[in-house]
């Protein structure tokens, strides 16, 4: 396993075999801004109703629940830092929060 690395394709002469793509492994694309995910604290977890969501000093401006398919299964209202995942199936699902500043993700199980 790679922990650490560039990767870079530079102009090439030839059109055919010209690059289509320049990334540097870990670094985030340019335009998407990454918040702590040490600033949340989500609970409990594993859960079968409520999930409360603590983001300390970020200002929280829309969740959504995807599958791990990243297919969005639940847009709930925030309310009083708790969403309500009553209607979701047992499993597994990411919890995406926007912010202010950013964006973070998060798992949790529903139970």
């Amino acid at each position: 396993g790679v922990t650490a690395g560039n990767a870079n394709f530079y102009n090439s002469s030839n059109p055919d075999f010209a690059p289509v793509l320049n990334l540097a492994y870990g670094q985030t694309p340019s335009g998407i801004n990454e918040v702590s995910a040490a600033q949340f604290l989500i609970y409990p977890n594993p859960t079968n109703g409520l999930l409360t969501i603590e983001s300390g000093s970020e200002i929280i401006k829309h969740v959504e629940v995807c599958n791990l398919l990243g297919e969005v299964v639940l847009n709930p209202q925030l309310q009083q830092h708790n969403i309500d995942i009553t209607a979701l199936a047992p499993g597994m699902y990411m919890l995406n929060i926007a912010t202010k500043n950013g964006r973070v993700s998060e798992k949790f199980v529903k139970e």
